[in-house]
């Protein structure tokens, strides 16, 4: 019996970061990924090439999120010009997007 690969949880995350950058970047023009994806000086998994885009992104591909923790370093990362949101998914699922509930309001109102 062959057994699948098991893709290397680095790269899946990279390859998730990707899709989410792509998705986002229909909206917002060019974004790139963080180098070392939340390494050295850079904050958060997707940043805009030109600075635009509202919202700090962070990305989280994992069939055991803790939602909590995962919006505590969205949040911490973030810079006071951005809105913090975690973007996920598990395995073979939909993306979802977290953000505080005033802000997707505020959102919600710009585009009524």
């Amino acid at each position: 019996m062959i057994l699948p690969k098991k893709i290397n949880s680095r790269r899946k995350g990279s390859e998730y970061e990707r899709k989410i950058a792509k998705a986002f970047g229909k909206i917002y023009g060019e974004l790139r990924r963080t180098p070392l994806s939340g390494g050295m000086d850079w904050k958060g998994d997707i940043q805009s090439v030109d600075g635009k885009m509202p919202f700090h992104i962070e990305c989280k591909k994992q069939e055991k999120l803790n939602i909590w923790k995962a919006l505590k370093q969205a949040e911490d990362d973030c810079p006071d010009d951005k809105t913090p949101i975690v973007v996920f998914a598990r395995n073979r699922s939909k993306d979802y997007v977290v953000i505080e509930m005033d802000e997707f309001l505020d959102i919600v109102k710009e585009n009524c």
